[in-house]
């Protein structure tokens, strides 16, 4: 279905506007559109900046070649993608005045900055104002010295239920649209995951790299394999549907369990599985295409148990979350390390080492954990790591954190944090009604681990310009840390 109707679209022409700013003289571009070579002139619109309008067949991805028409020197050459319905394409001088960019919209690079800045302004604006009201709201709180036994306002089914709804609310028309919803490449891989899976040998494909076959045991998702074999009756597009639909609803009903776990009543609990969800960490997975990472009920289900036994649980607690933890990891590796800060943090800051059923819980997640590396060390292709500047590309920066901004999706990445406000500083004011014994520093001393990671190994303003190093920059030479390609996600817990 998706392919027919991925041809339909490329058998019609459409208009397309391009635009090249910052260039003195008139530059010769080339559309390689569908294997053909297309010229296309372009002419001067005002002083240094030179525009066209052709009708070329929709195609996902463009690649588009500008060159002096005299020397047939490259000034630019690169794959443009276009999102649904966009019709322009902007380009321009960087900073430099040397490197021609893709531009998320008609203007010079500084005044683009200066729109984007304006946004993050308002941003900032906006959560301190929430902070604002917050302080105002919890004045004169006092702490609760004894937590009575109080019955949750509605029944457990209403939490389903609440999430369902708020499920179909933020996928919206993207459920019920042609074609599998995402915005980058790699929709396109797991779709194709999801359609070729079940005709595997174990996990060697015989149709790539004919004769020999393409092993592809180092997955990143060990889950939703299984999802594939199992669902294999559903179609690849039902099922990234079904993912996109169900996926949200478990992991926020798992973050409202924990929550109620330590204390919180329905439908208060409800707000944890939102921040949980429903952030703008969970839309950006969805954008880069990576949809099975919705599917994370493991994450706060692992830290429910492990913290459980840490407060004189049981050998069966310490199991319970070391399976969890296992789950994580095969769903995907950076939830696996999510897992691993969440195991960490708990353990120091609950004093494990006096718990000694803790051990029976790090004794089976070091067997699943020797499991999972052996078999990726028994696969071809293991990365050798990543240098800093790549990794710094898809980490959290100050400019990311607040939210998803036009220019982010410019650079075939959706990488940005969108942190939600509200939940956030009812988080902070926790400190103003909540008990000390209620472990609060033990969930914010997780919270900034976690975040320490997910800026990789610098702190920066916006991906360039280092300002002081972090944890993972000098765990890079440890297995498996030194491939991390995207550390935002490690913000999950």
């Amino acid at each position: 279905m998706i392919f027919g109707w991925l041809w339909c679209l490329q058998a019609v022409a459409e208009p397309l506007h391009i635009e090249v700013q910052g260039l003195q003289k008139e530059p010769e571009a080339i559309l390689h559109v569908r294997g053909e070579s297309i010229s296309v002139p372009l002419q001067s619109a005002s002083a240094q900046i030179w525009t066209a309008d052709t009708d070329v067949p929709w195609q996902r991805f463009l690649h588009l070649h500008l060159r002096n028409p005299v020397s047939k020197e490259t000034l630019y050459r690169g794959i443009l993608e276009r999102k649904p319905g966009e019709t322009s394409i902007y380009l321009g001088i960087d900073n430099s005045g040397e490197i021609i960019n893709e531009f998320s919209s008609a203007g010079t690079q500084h005044r683009i900055k200066k729109n984007e800045r304006n946004w993050l302004l308002a941003r900032v604006a906006w959560f301190a104002l929430v902070l604002a009201m917050a302080a105002w709201f919890f004045r004169g709180s006092s702490p609760v010295l004894q937590r009575k036994r109080e019955s949750h306002l509605l029944s457990w089914w209403s939490t389903p239920l609440f999430f369902l709804l708020m499920s179909l609310g933020w996928n919206g028309t993207a459920l019920f649209r042609p074609g599998v919803p995402g915005l980058h490449f790699d929709t396109l891989g797991t779709y194709w995951f999801m359609s070729r899976a079940q005709e595997w040998s174990w996990f060697v494909d015989p149709l790539t790299a004919w004769p020999e076959g393409a092993n592809y045991g180092q997955l990143d998702s060990f889950v939703l394999y299984g999802l594939v074999h199992m669902l294999g009756w559903l179609s690849a597009e039902y099922l990234f549907k079904g993912i996109l639909l169900v996926a949200p609803i478990v992991s926020a009903w798992a973050a409202s369990r924990f929550a109620e776990e330590l204390g919180a009543k329905r439908p208060w609990s409800w707000i944890a599985g939102i921040a949980y969800g429903f952030n703008g960490l969970a839309a950006a997975t969805v954008l880069e295409g990576h949809v099975y990472h919705l599917l994370q009920p493991w994450l706060p289900l692992c830290a429910m148990w492990w913290w459980k036994t840490l407060c004189h649980g049981t050998k069966k607690d310490a199991v319970l979350a070391a399976i969890f933890w296992g789950l994580c990891l095969l769903t995907s590796a950076y939830i696996g390390l999510s897992a691993s800060l969440v195991i960490f943090a708990f353990w120091i800051g609950h004093k494990g080492w006096k718990q000694p059923q803790s051990f029976w819980g790090l004794g089976v997640i070091l067997g699943i954990f020797l499991l999972y590396f052996s078999l990726y060390r028994s696969s071809p292709g293991m990365s050798d790591g990543r240098d800093f500047n790549s990794m710094m590309v898809g980490a959290l920066n100050l400019g990311n954190f607040f939210g998803h901004r036009p220019m982010i999706d410019h650079s075939l990445h959706s990488q940005a944090l969108g942190v939600l406000a509200i939940p956030l500083f009812l988080a902070v004011h926790a400190f103003d009604i909540l008990p000390r014994r209620s472990g609060r520093r033990v969930l914010w001393g997780t919270a900034f681990l976690s975040l320490s990671f997910a800026f990789g190994s610098f702190v920066t303003l916006d991906s360039l310009q280092p300002i002081f190093p972090l944890p993972l920059f000098f765990l890079g030479d440890v297995p498996l840390l030194g491939s991390i390609g995207f550390p935002i996600r490690l913000a999950w817990p």
